[in-house]
């Protein structure tokens, strides 16, 4: 199957494609691999010293570090909605009232 498969990436086949294929061509043998396998199989040649991963549209040796919003930045002097006064909940202040800001077209 790898060489099947690093034959067609030679020819200029996208992973995903190739993924594709191989699961539509030998459905009845159940030969199947992901696209991510593939760009994996890619990425370990190149670190071997390999050239696959010129054959690709784009020839990255490597993928680029995918960036996590996790730590966004909170805002300073936050306070919770549970220690907000009694008096917003008479909304009877302007500012106390909550809306959205959407409309229907």
């Amino acid at each position: 199957m790898y060489e099947l498969v690093t034959k067609n990436i030679r020819q200029g086949l996208s992973p995903e494609l190739i993924s594709g294929r191989l699961e539509r061509e030998y459905r009845s043998e159940r030969i199947r691999v992901s696209h991510e396998t593939i760009y994996q199989w890619i990425f370990a040649d190149a670190k071997q010293g390999g050239d696959l991963y010129l054959s690709l549209v784009r020839h990255h040796k490597n993928r680029r570090k995918q960036r996590r919003s996790c730590k966004r930045k909170l805002f300073e002097g936050r306070v919770s909605i549970n220690e907000r006064p009694k008096i917003v909940d008479d909304k009877t202040r302007f500012g106390d009232w909550e809306s959205d800001t959407m409309e229907d077209a």
